[in-house]
């Protein structure tokens, strides 16, 4: 018989999964685990699995819906918040999602975090204490709730320790780094974006945020693309959030320059591409807008119809190549027709690598002429403040 407790309020799936072997007296070991998961996969649905997906599993013995479970109790909706590609929720099942569906089951991470005032009113509810799955964000050092320090396990505590027996072991950040997140309103956006990119019903289009961060960007006078001149978005980070926060939850070893810590941050306004850096998106999020109501009502801004983008998309297929040859009026036919198909695709939610490679573009161009043919849309329907220039580019 399977002992199987229900799921808790915003509980870690990884962390349930740890109840779940605690209470059904599996060794901590791969192999006793994997036994157990293929048995329960098997008992439920006569599947001999050797290695089911875990959080299928989960979603077996705790009743839930398997999309419940993945939007609910993981940190997929984080990890993977910005995607090159949106046909739908969650669950959609591409490549991608399975992967992220994986690693947001890990067994294992280098750092879990507790809050002890939550800790102690789960045992004083419910006579047991659980891993929440919104205290394991990158860079929360509070608790959205009570306003106190997030203490870490530092060690690589299996997920079957709960919180309450962890606790002595765990320490908080310093009471600099603590300090700095509370006084700082870039911090403190952070936070904010982060948590709302945790409860999204289902990935941003990366074009999409894209076109809104270089928007900014130059809006703040800030170099938005790589061939422009000008103080990158790092480096108006490292000035706005230089300190305790940045070199403990950020920054890479002290050998290394500060800036170089913060690189990602400039691929969030060049490139559709670069999964798993959502808190760079968060912390881009929070550089470039006042509030985050703001940034989600501008990236919630939907993207015009493929009619829109069609003079800026004939004028580049006419355009003549620097290296090459003038092209013949069937050439330069073609090739418009094929930026419109492949725009077409990208719009619709395709991913722009895969596209690129069938319809043969380099990416990067791709990239660029997508984006000029977004802003010049926007410069002919200027809002006030919000007027760009399209973005230069190369062809080959």
């Amino acid at each position: 018989m399977i002992h199987a407790p229900n799921l808790m309020p915003d509980e870690d799936a990884r962390a349930y999964w740890g109840r779940v072997l605690r209470l059904n007296a599996v060794p901590t070991s791969w192999q006793a685990e994997e036994n157990f998961s293929a048995s329960i996969r098997k008992h439920f649905t006569t599947e001999d699995c050797a290695r089911p997906e875990l959080t299928a599993v989960i979603s077996l013995v705790s009743g839930m819906p398997f999309s419940m479970v993945v939007q609910a109790h993981t940190l997929v909706p984080f990890h993977s918040a910005v995607v090159t590609a949106v046909n739908g929720n969650w669950c959609d099942g591409s490549f991608a999602f399975r992967e992220s569906r994986r690693i947001a089951t890990h067994s294992r991470m280098i750092r879990q975090s507790l809050c002890p005032a939550c800790v102690q009113e789960d045992i004083d509810f419910w006579g047991f204490s659980y891993w929440r799955r919104s205290q394991q964000l990158p860079g929360i050092v509070c608790c959205s709730k009570h306003g106190g320090a997030l203490f870490r396990v530092r060690e690589n505590t299996t997920w079957q320790t709960m919180p309450h027996e962890a606790l002595p072991e765990a320490s908080p950040e310093s009471d600099d780094v603590i300090a700095h997140t509370l006084e700082n309103p870039v911090l403190r956006r952070y936070t904010m974006a982060c948590t709302e990119l945790l409860h999204q019903p289902r990935p941003l289009s990366a074009l999409q945020v894209v076109r809104s961060l270089q928007k900014r960007a130059k809006l703040v006078g800030l170099a938005h693309t790589g061939d422009n001149s000008g103080q990158k978005l790092s480096g108006f980070a490292a000035d706005c959030i230089s300190g305790p926060w940045l070199r403990e939850c950020w920054s890479p070893p002290q050998s290394r320059p500060v800036v170089a810590g913060l690189g990602s941050l400039d691929a969030t306004l060049s490139r559709l591409r670069g999964p798993f850096a959502t808190n760079a998106y968060a912390l881009a999020f929070a550089l470039l807008y006042d509030s985050i109501d703001e940034a989600f009502n501008d990236l919630s801004t939907p993207l015009p119809p493929l009619q829109a983008l069609l003079p800026s998309l004939n004028e580049e297929a006419q355009r003549p190549c620097r290296t090459a040859p003038p092209r013949t009026q069937e050439a330069n036919q073609q090739r418009q027709k094929r930026l419109h198909r492949t725009a077409e695709l990208i719009l619709n939610g395709s991913s722009i690598h895969d596209v690129a490679r069938t319809h043969g573009w380099a990416p990067p161009i791709l990239d660029r002429i997508l984006f000029n043919a977004l802003l010049s849309v926007e410069q002919k329907t200027p809002r006030p403040g919000k007027i760009s220039d399209p973005v230069p580019y190369t062809d080959t």
